[in-house]
C-alpha cells in the first residue's frame, strides 16, 4: 500500500502518528532499487526520507547496504515453508514433437534467426560483454532473432511480421498451402535465374562462333523444362527465347551439330507460346469489353434517349422551392460534412439557388461531352490495326529514345489522356492522387488551368482517401432528390433514377479505363514478345556512332573487350543459380510430398522399404530417408550425403530430421478440435483432460506475447473452454472476480502483467506456454498459486519442443542455474550458445511428460 509514496494511501498512512512503524511487503523492488524508496518514507528513516538524501545515497553501493541491513529482515520462501503449511507443488514438463511442416518452418526461421543474430555480433569485439552493459537501444535491436525463433516454437502467426495477411487464427493446412507458395516462388526464381544465365552463354557463345555450344546450352534450357515440368514450369518469354535463337542458330550454322527429333518442331512450338501468350489479353480484352458494354446498354436504357442531365426535374425542384434560402442552406451544409480531403470545395461559390443551377449544369454538359469523347476514343483504339499501334506506341512510349522531340503522342496516349479528363471531372481528386512528374512538352500545349490539374493527376494509383467518391457536384444532386419527394412522386422518381444513372456512369468509367489498360497490355506484350528473342550481341555501327554522341545504348549490346569477363560472370552465376534450384525444388517436392500425404506420413524409405511414419531425415533434394539409412550413407559420403536416386549432394549439416506425433491408442490425448500447432494442441489438450477429471479445475495460462494468448483464446473457444483474459482498467478487475469466484475454468495472464502482486490460490494448475528466460520473474508467476492460504498441491506445466531453441533455454537454465541466469549476469555467448542446436536421431516420437515434486 505504500510503495508508491505518491498515491493517496500512501499520503494517508504516512500521516498516522506511532512510536513504532513496519511494513510487510512482498515484491519490494520492481524496476529498480529506487522502488524501495515508498517503504523508506514510511517507516520515517532520518534523513533518507528526504528523496534527495535518497537519491544520494543511492551512489554509494556499500553505504546502501548497510542501511538495508540494519532496518530489513528478509525471510526467502525455502526459509519458512514447512512452517507455512503450503501444499506440496509438482512440476510437469511435457517435451513435444513438432509436425514435419512446422518443423520445416521452424528450421527456416531458425537459421534466418541465427544468421542475422550472429552478423549483429560481428559489432561486438568481446563476446563476454554483459547484456546490462549494452544500451537499451541497442538491446532491443540485438535480441529481435532470439525473439523470433523462440515465437517459431508457438505457433508460425506468433513470428513477428510472418502471415500479417491472415486476419484470422492460421490453420496447419493453411501453413502448409503457404510454404508450398512460397517454395514453388523460389524454385521459380532460381529456375529463371538459371535459364537467363544459360541464355546470356549461348549469346556469347554465338558472338565466339562457338556455334555448337550455343546449341549446347539452348538445348540444357529445353532439357530443363521437361525435367522440371511436374513442378515447376520455365517462363514463357523465356521458352520463346530459346526456342527462336535455336531455331535460328541450327537453321544458319548447323552443319556438324548433331539433330535431335524435336529440331523440326522448335519454330511450331515457338509460334505456339507466342499466340497463346498474346491470347491471354487477348481473353481479358474480351471480357472487360463484354462488362462494359453491358453498362454502357444500362446507362442508355436510364437516360431513355436524353443526355446525362436526363429530364428538368432538378430544375424544376430548384425552380418550385419557395424557401430558396433554406434549400441553399442545406446543400452547403452537406457538402461541408461530406467534404473529401484535398479536394477543392465549391461551397463558397454557391451564393444563391442560380449558382446551384449553373453549376450542376456545367458539370453535367461537360460530364456528358467528356464520356463520349472518351468512349469514341476507345472504340478508336478497337478499331486500329495492332501493327499500327505497335508502331505508334513504340516511336512514343515504349522507346524513349526514338522519340523526338514535338512528336505527337500516339493513340494510346491521347486516350490516356482522356481517361484522366473524365477522371478529374466525374470523381473528388484529392491531394494523395497528384503526380509532379511533368511533361515539358506537353504541357505547352494544354491549358494553363485544367491542363495543369489533369496532368498532376495519376491515373493508375489508388489513393487511400476520395479515390472513388462522388463530386461536390454529384453530392448536391442528392440534396436536391431529397428535395424532389417532398414535391410529387414523380420528381422523386426521376431524382432516383438520375442518381442511379450517375452512379453507374462512375461504374463504367472503372471499366473504360480497364478496357484501356488491356489494350495497353495488348501492346506491351508485343513489344515484350519481341524483346524476349533478343540476345547480347557487339555493337553495329550505328551503336558505337551513338556512343561517340554519349546517347545511351541498350542493355544487350556489349563491347568486344567485355565478352571474356562477361563469360566468367555468367558461368558462375549458372553454377550458384542450378545449385540454388536444385536446393529449392528438393523442398517443394518435399513439401508437395507432405501435402499429398496430410502432413503425416511418406513413401517407404528408398534404400530399405521401411515406412516413414514417426521420423525420417530430408535431404536437401527432397528425398527422404528413414533414421537407420542415414548414417550408413553418411559413413560412404563421409561430411555429404550423395542421394542414392538423383545424386545431389547434401552437406552433413544440411540434412533435416523430422520426427512426426504418433497417434498412442492405448492412452490416446483429449480429441481437439480445429487445427493448431503442435503446443497449442498440447495445451488445449492437457486443458481438456484436466477437466475430465476435475470439472471445477481452474488454470492460469502465462505468456510473454499477447498474440500467443491471441492463438490460444480462439483454440479454446473452438473446445468450448471457459476463460477470461486479464486486461487493463475496469477488465483487469472484473475478469479477476469472474475467475475467481465463477465457473470460469482457464485465465489467460501476460507474464509481466500477471506474475507480480496477484492472489489466484483459487487456481491449482500453471501453464508456461514457453520457457522463461528470466528465472525470478518464473518464481514471481508461480507465487501467484504457490502462497499461503493455498489448500491444494500445485502443478506447473511447462511446455517445450524437442531439439528447438526451448530445450536449448531450459537445459541451459538446468545446468547453470538461476544465478547465472540473472540479468545482470547474461553475456552475449551466452545467447549465442542457444542458437546452437544438437542432432538429436534417437528420439522416439512419443511425446515425453517429465514430472517433478518440488516444496520450493
Amino acid at each position: 500500500m505504500v510503495e508508491g509514496y505518491t498515491s493517496k494511501t500512501a499520503l494517508m498512512a504516512s500521516q498516522l502518528n506511532a512510536i513504532h512503524r513496519w511494513a510487510v511487503t512482498g515484491t519490494p523492488i520492481q524496476k529498480s532499487i529506487y522502488d524501495l524508496y515508498g517503504l523508506i518514507h514510511f517507516l520515517r528513516v532520518s534523513p533518507f526520507q528526504n528523496l534527495s538524501q535518497w537519491q544520494d545515497l543511492n551512489n554509494s553501493d556499500e553505504e546502501l547496504f548497510k542501511l538495508l541491513s540494519l532496518i530489513m529482515w528478509r525471510s526467502s520462501k525455502n526459509d519458512v515453508l514447512a512452517d507455512l503449511g503450503v501444499p506440496p507443488q509438482t512440476i510437469i514438463t511435457h517435451w513435444l514433437h513438432f509436425s514435419p511442416v512446422e518443423g520445416y518452418f521452424y528450421r527456416t526461421i531458425h537459421t534466418e534467426c541465427a544468421t542475422s543474430f550472429r552478423i549483429k555480433l560481428c559489432k561486438f569485439e568481446d563476446l563476454d560483454v554483459k547484456l546490462n552493459s549494452i544500451e537499451r537501444k541497442q538491446l532491443q535491436t540485438l535480441l529481435l532473432p532470439l525473439l523470433g525463433v523462440r515465437q517459431a516454437c508457438t505457433h508460425p502467426q506468433v513470428v513477428r511480421g510472418k502471415f500479417v495477411r491472415f486476419k484470422h487464427t492460421m490453420t496447419m493446412e493453411e501453413l502448409m498451402v503457404h510454404m508450398v507458395s512460397k517454395a514453388r516462388l523460389d524454385a521459380d526464381v532460381a529456375l529463371r535465374q538459371f535459364v537467363s544465365a544459360l541464355h546470356g552463354i549461348a549469346a556469347i557463345n554465338i558472338i565466339e562462333c562457338d556455334w555448337s555450344g550455343a546449341v549446347e546450352n539452348y538445348r540444357r534450357v529445353l532439357q530443363l523444362s521437361a525435367e522440371y515440368k511436374n513442378i515447376i514450369k520455365v517462363d514463357s518469354l523465356q521458352m520463346i527465347h530459346c526456342l527462336c535463337n535455336l531455331t535460328e542458330v541450327l537453321e544458319n550454322h548447323g552443319v556438324g551439330i548433331p539433330p535431335t527429333l524435336r529440331d523440326s518442331k522448335l519454330r511450331e512450338e515457338a509460334e505456339e507460346l507466342e499466340r497463346n501468350y498474346l491470347e491471354n489479353y487477348e481473353k481479358k480484352f474480351t471480357a472487360t469489353l463484354e462488362t462494359l458494354n453491358k453498362l454502357s446498354a444500362s446507362i442508355a436504357h436510364l437516360c431513355r434517349g436524353h443526355t446525362l442531365s436526363l429530364t428538368s426535374w432538378w430544375e424544376e425542384v430548384i425552380n418550385n422551392e419557395s424557401n430558396g434560402e433554406d434549400l441553399l442552406n442545406r446543400i452547403k451544409t452537406y457538402l461541408d460534412d461530406n467534404d473529401v480531403p484535398g479536394q477543392q470545395s465549391i461551397t463558397s461559390k454557391l451564393t444563391g439557388l442560380h449558382t446551384v443551377h449553373r453549376e450542376f449544369a456545367v458539370w453535367i454538359a461537360t460530364a456528358d461531352e467528356l464520356r463520349i469523347e472518351t468512349l469514341d476514343s476507345l472504340r478508336h483504339l478497337q478499331i486500329l490495326p495492332k501493327s499500327l499501334l505497335f508502331e505508334q506506341a513504340t516511336l512514343c512510349h515504349l522507346n524513349q529514345k526514338q522519340r523526338r522531340k514535338g512528336m505527337q503522342r500516339c493513340s494510346i496516349c491521347q486516350t490516356e489522356l482522356l481517361l484522366k479528363k473524365y477522371e478529374v471531372h466525374i470523381f473528388s481528386v484529392n491531394k494523395n492522387n497528384i503526380n509532379f512528374e511533368e511533361d515539358s512538352e506537353e504541357s505547352e500545349n494544354e491549358e494553363e488551368g485544367e491542363g495543369k490539374k489533369l496532368k498532376e493527376t495519376k491515373l493508375f494509383k489508388s489513393s487511400k482517401e476520395g479515390s472513388w467518391k462522388p463530386t461536390p457536384h454529384e453530392r448536391m444532386l442528392h440534396v436536391i432528390a431529397n428535395q424532389a419527394k417532398r414535391i410529387s412522386s414523380e420528381l422523386a422518381e426521376d431524382g432516383s433514377r438520375h442518381l442511379l444513372l450517375l452512379e453507374t456512369v462512375r461504374k463504367e468509367f472503372k471499366w473504360m479505363r480497364a478496357l484501356w489498360r488491356n489494350m495497353s497490355d495488348q501492346i506491351y506484350g508485343t513489344d515484350e514478345l519481341a524483346m524476349a528473342k533478343l540476345r547480347l550481341r557487339l555493337p553495329l555501327y550505328e551503336d558505337e556512332l551513338n556512343s561517340k554522341q554519349k546517347k545511351k545504348t541498350d542493355i544487350f549490346i556489349v563491347d568486344a573487350h567485355e565478352v571474356p569477363v562477361l563469360l566468367v560472370k555468367l558461368q558462375q552465376e549458372s553454377i550458384d543459380a542450378e545449385a540454388a534450384l536444385k536446393r529449392t525444388s528438393g523442398t517443394l517436392f518435399y513439401l508437395q510430398n507432405l501435402q499429398k500425404s496430410g502432413g503425416t506420413e511418406l513413401d517407404p524409405c528408398p534404400v530399405c522399404k521401411e515406412s516413414l511414419k514417426e521420423k525420417w531425415s530430408v535431404l536437401n533434394c527432397g528425398h527422404c530417408y528413414c533414421f537407420e539409412c542415414i548414417p550408413t550413407l553418411l559413413k560412404m559420403g563421409g561430411n555429404e550425403i550423395d542421394c542414392p536416386l538423383c545424386r545431389i549432394k547434401t552437406p552433413k549439416e544440411n540434412v533435416s530430421y523430422v520426427v512426426a506425433r504418433p497417434i498412442n491408442d492405448e492412452e490416446s490425448p483429449a480429441e481437439v478440435k480445429g487445427s493448431h500447432s503442435s503446443k497449442v494442441t498440447a495445451v488445449v489438450s492437457e486443458l481438456l483432460s484436466l477437466i475430465k477429471q476435475d470439472s471445477a479445475v481452474k488454470v492460469l495460462i502465462f505468456s510473454t506475447w499477447e498474440k500467443v494468448l491471441d492463438v490460444i483464446r480462439d483454440a479454446l473457444i473452438q473446445n468450448d473452454i471457459s476463460f477470461r483474459r486479464l486486461g487493463t482498467g475496469e477488465k483487469f478487475q472484473n475478469s479477476l472476480s469472474q475467475f475467481k469466484a465463477g465457473s470460469i475454468t482457464v485465465l489467460l495472464l501476460p507474464l509481466k502483467l500477471g506474475s507480480k502482486g496477484l492472489n489466484l490460490t483459487e487456481a491449482t494448475h500453471l501453464f508456461f506456454v514457453e520457457p522463461v528466460l528470466n528465472p525470478a520473474e518464473e518464481l514471481q508467476a508461480v507465487g501467484r498459486i504457490h502462497r499461503i492460504g493455498q489448500t491444494k498441491p500445485t502443478f506447473v506445466h511447462r511446455f517445450v519442443v524437442h531439439n528447438t531453441i526451448e530445450e536449448r533455454m531450459l537445459s541451459s537454465l538446468e545446468t547453470g542455474g538461476q544465478e547465472e541466469w540473472a540479468k545482470e549476469n547474461v553475456t552475449l555467448r551466452k545467447l549465442n550458445d542457444l542458437f546452437i542446436l544438437r542432432e538429436d536421431n534417437s528420439n522416439t516420437g512419443e511425446e515425453e511428460c517429465v514430472i517433478e515434486n518440488e516444496n520450493n
